[in-house]
C-alpha cells in the first residue's frame, strides 16, 4: 500500500498534464489510477479483513462522514440535473474512501518521512518547471499551459500567473501550502539542511506568482504551528513576522473583497499644487459571486440547486449591472459564463443546503479534534508534531475556503489522511 501511495502523489503532481479522451481534465491519471488502488484495497480486505485495511475512524468522524455523504445525496436527488449532481456525489465518495484508505495504511516512521520528502521534491520540480513556463511567456512571448494570463485583470496583476501542472493558479498555491506544512515538520524534525532553504526559496516565489489569495491561509498555518516552538529564536522571530504579514494580508483581502480597489489613478493638479488619488469602488468579482451564492441559497436552502449546478444557475441569479461595473466587465458574456463560486461555504451552501454546510464543518472540526488528542500525547514525537501541523493546516485552509473550493481538492483529502494516520499511531502507541 505504501508504494500505491507513492505512485499516486506522483500522479497527483501531473494535475491536468494529460487531457484523457472524451473526460478532459476533470478526470486526472491520478483518479484512473485509484482504481487499481481500489482493487488492491477489496484484495487486501477479502485476505485481511476491513477493519485491518480501511481506518475505523473514531465515532464522531464516523457520523459526520456518514451524514456528510447522504447530505449530499439527498441533494443530489433533488437536483434538476441528477446526472450532473451524482457525479458530484461519486467524486466525493472517491475522496472519503481516499481519506479512509490513507489513514489505515501500515507504514514505519521512516516511510512517513519519505513521503513528505517525496511530496517536497516534487513541489520543488513543480517549481522550475512553473518558473521555466513563466520566462517563456513573460520573456520569450512563448505561450504554454504553465501559465494563464487574463487581460481583463491587467490591473490588478500585471504579470503572467504560474499554475504549473493544475488547472488554476489557486489549485497550486493550495498543493504548495501543503508542501509548507510538510517542510516545517521536517526542519522542526530533522534541523535545517541546505535542501531545505532552497526548496523553501522556491516556493516562496512561485506562491508570489500565483498571485493567489491562498497566502492568507499559508501565514495562519505557519504561525500556529510556529507558536509551541519557543526554543529556537529563529523560529520566535519568524513567528512575529508571520504574524505581521497575516494582518497586513487579513485587511488588504477585506478591501480588495468588497471593491475591486484596482486601478489605483493619481491625479496632479499644477495650478493648485494638489495631488488626488481614486479607487476603483466597483464591486469585486468575490462580491458579486458571494452575493449570488447568498440569492442561490435564499430559494432553497436545506438542500440547494444541486451539487454541480452553480454554474448552471449562474445567468439567472447574476446582477448584469454590478458585473459590467466591474475591472472583469470584457471577460463576461450574458449568455455563456462559466465561474466558480469562488468560497466553499457560500458555493456548497448554495449547490448542496446550508445543513450540508454544517456537517461539513462538524466533520473537519471532529478530524481536527483527533488530530489535537494525538498531538497533546506525543507532543515530542515525529508523529504528534506532525498531527499538530496538519491541524494548523486544517485551519488554514478553513480560512482560504472563503475564495476557494477546499472540498475537492484531492490533496486536502490527503493531508487529511495523513494527519490522522499520524495521530491514530500516537494513540495507538500511547495504548500499548
Amino acid at each position: 500500500m505504501y508504494r500505491l501511495l507513492v505512485i499516486y502523489i506522483l500522479l497527483l503532481g501531473l494535475g491536468t498534464v494529460f487531457s484523457l479522451p472524451l473526460l478532459g481534465k476533470e478526470i486526472q491519471l491520478a483518479d484512473i489510477f485509484f482504481l487499481l488502488v481500489l482493487t488492491a484495497i477489496t484484495i487486501d480486505i477479502k485476505r485481511r479483513g476491513f477493519k485491518r485495511v480501511l481506518f475505523q475512524p473514531p465515532v464522531l468522524i464516523r457520523y459526520f462522514l456518514l451524514f456528510f455523504l447522504l447530505f449530499l445525496f439527498i441533494a443530489s436527488i433533488f437536483s434538476l440535473n441528477k446526472m450532473k449532481s451524482f457525479l458530484e456525489l461519486f467524486a466525493m465518495i472517491y475522496l472519503v474512501i481516499l481519506y479512509l484508505w490513507v489513514s489505515g495504511i501500515d507504514i514505519k516512521e521512516k516511510q512517513f518521512k519519505s513521503i513528505l520528502l517525496l511530496w517536497l521534491y516534487l513541489s520543488f520540480g513543480l517549481c522550475l518547471l512553473s518558473l521555466g513556463g513563466f520566462v517563456l511567456y513573460s520573456f520569450l512571448g512563448k505561450n504554454n499551459s504553465l501559465v494563464q494570463f487574463y487581460p481583463t485583470m491587467q490591473s490588478v496583476i500585471p504579470f503572467s500567473r504560474i499554475c504549473a501542472t493544475f488547472p488554476t493558479m489557486n489549485m497550486f498555491a493550495s498543493f504548495l501550502h501543503i508542501s509548507i506544512i510538510f517542510l516545517l515538520v521536517l526542519i522542526v524534525i530533522s534541523g535545517w539542511r541546505k535542501s531545505y532553504i532552497l526548496i523553501s526559496f522556491f516556493i516562496l516565489i512561485c506562491l508570489f506568482l500565483t498571485g493567489s489569495r491562498n497566502l492568507f491561509g499559508i501565514c495562519i498555518s505557519v504561525f500556529l504551528i510556529l507558536v509551541p516552538l519557543k526554543k529556537s529564536k529563529i523560529f520566535s522571530l519568524s513567528k512575529y513576522a508571520v504574524f505581521a504579514l497575516s494582518i497586513l494580508l487579513f485587511f488588504s483581502l477585506l478591501v480588495t473583497t468588497i471593491w475591486c480597489i484596482f486601478p489605483v489613478r493619481a491625479y496632479l493638479d499644477r495650478q493648485n499644487n494638489n495631488l488626488s488619488m481614486s479607487i476603483n469602488t466597483a464591486p469585486s468579482l468575490y462580491a458579486v459571486l458571494n452575493k449570488m451564492s447568498v440569492s442561490l441559497i435564499s430559494k432553497n436552502p436545506l438542500l440547494g440547486v444541486g451539487p454541480g449546478m452553480f454554474n448552471q444557475n449562474l445567468v439567472a441569479s447574476i446582477n448584469w449591472n454590478d458585473v459590467k461595473s466591474t475591472y472583469l466587465a470584457k471577460g463576461f458574456n450574458n449568455k455563456d459564463v462559466f465561474l466558480d463560486p469562488h468560497n466553499a461555504y457560500l458555493g456548497w451552501a448554495a449547490e448542496a443546503g446550508v445543513p450540508f454546510v454544517l456537517v461539513m464543518l462538524g466533520l473537519l472540526y471532529a478530524i481536527v479534534r483527533f488530530m489535537y488528542r494525538g498531538y497533546l500525547i506525543s507532543k515530542d514525537s515525529f508523529c504528534g508534531f506532525f498531527s499538530y501541523a496538519c491541524m494548523c493546516g486544517i485551519i488554514g485552509f478553513l480560512v482560504n475556503g472563503m475564495y476557494i473550493d477546499i472540498l475537492t481538492l484531492r490533496h486536502f483529502w490527503l493531508m487529511l489522511g495523513l494527519g490522522t494516520l499520524s495521530a491514530n499511531r500516537c494513540l495507538i502507541k500511547d495504548k500499548s
